[in-house]
């Protein structure tokens, strides 16, 4: 028998989730417990308004765990892991071209492409002039003239 899952509790679940994300956020950016235990006041009060007492129990089940994991510093923003990962790739590189990874990777540049392309090309180019150099000037003493 195929179950039936109400439109109303799969939009709330996407709900439910992206809050979960900002609860990483603010755990991780140092919020404090009054902060989340706001956000749990905030699901928990959607999750009360599903029709169908099983899925309100996971919603309400799902947001005290967030809650919780959020409490204890476990949920992670997954923009920032993302990102460091990213930078961590630039470390395998030479020390010279480390630091233009990072440029790159934080979006300085050009990026073109993309994955259904078959790939993402990023670009940044940095002209280095080179160093000044000094012209000396030599004073060449004239030759005597004839008259002296």
């Amino acid at each position: 028998m195929k179950q039936m899952t109400n439109p109303r509790f799969s939009t709330l679940l996407v709900f439910l989730a992206f809050d979960i994300v900002s609860a990483g956020a603010m755990a991780a950016s140092g919020a404090n417990a009054n902060d989340i235990q706001a956000r749990y006041q905030t699901e928990s009060a959607a999750c009360r308004q599903i029709p169908v007492a099983e899925e309100r129990t996971t919603c309400l089940r799902e947001a005290a765990a967030a809650r919780n994991e959020a409490l204890n510093g476990q949920l992670s923003d997954a923009q920032e892991v993302y990102e460091r990962n990213a930078l961590a790739r630039c470390n395998a590189l030479p020390a010279a071209d480390q630091e233009m990874c990072r440029r790159r990777t934080r979006g300085e540049g050009v990026v073109s492409g993309s994955v259904s392309e078959g790939g993402v090309y990023r670009e940044y180019r940095q002209i280095t002039m080179p160093d000044a150099v000094q012209i000396e000037t030599v004073v060449v003493p004239s030759a005597p003239t004839s008259g002296q």
